[in-house]
């Protein structure tokens, strides 16, 4: 890579008894001046509070805590882990934030995802509750004259909308 540092170093899982041995090494390759910040990847709020106080006993502050975040699947605003990361400061990486492309327009009843995709249960009854929240999402695109998602079948004669933004402008001017 030839770069001297790296932005963010995370472990991925915690450890299934231990986490200490982890979190030192951690803290020793910031100390070291290897990385710049570290991370923690589905940390529940239990152990994201014991990685946070003992990074933070070592003078290291916890930067992350990557997890299964979507406007599918919002867990993390119900088991306490968005709290938690919003309390001691720790940003929420979200993985997965376009629900393995089911929020992409790609999968419909009709055009169903293979492999893995459909062993998760995105099936024609998941399909079939998330085309709401798809048509709500190209809606919004429509108003933002951003249509990222493919139309549906009531949609073909609808010309659409660029998928480039329109530039927005904002009134910089202090008027106080």
């Amino acid at each position: 890579m030839k770069t001297g540092t790296c932005d963010l170093y995370q472990l991925h899982w915690p450890g299934l008894w231990q986490n200490d041995a982890y979190l030192e090494g951690l803290a020793e390759t910031v100390k070291q001046g290897l990385v710049k910040a570290v991370g923690v990847s589905n940390y529940n709020e239990k152990r994201l509070q014991q990685a946070h106080d003992r990074l933070r006993d070592m003078g290291v502050p916890l930067a992350s805590n990557q997890v299964h975040y979507n406007l599918l699947y919002r867990l993390p605003e119900q088991n306490g882990v968005l709290e938690k990361c919003r309390e001691l400061g720790v940003t929420v990486v979200a993985y997965s934030p376009v629900a393995q492309g089911m929020l992409t327009g790609k999968y419909t009843e009709t055009n169903l995802p293979s492999g893995a995709r459909q062993q998760m249960g995105y099936n024609a009854d998941f399909c079939r509750k998330a085309a709401p929240l798809l048509d709500l999402m190209r809606i919004v695109g429509e108003v933002s004259q951003v249509n990222p998602l493919p139309p549906t079948s009531a949609q073909t004669t609808t010309p659409q909308a660029s998928l480039s933004p329109s530039p927005l402008t904002f009134n910089t001017t202090d008027k106080n």
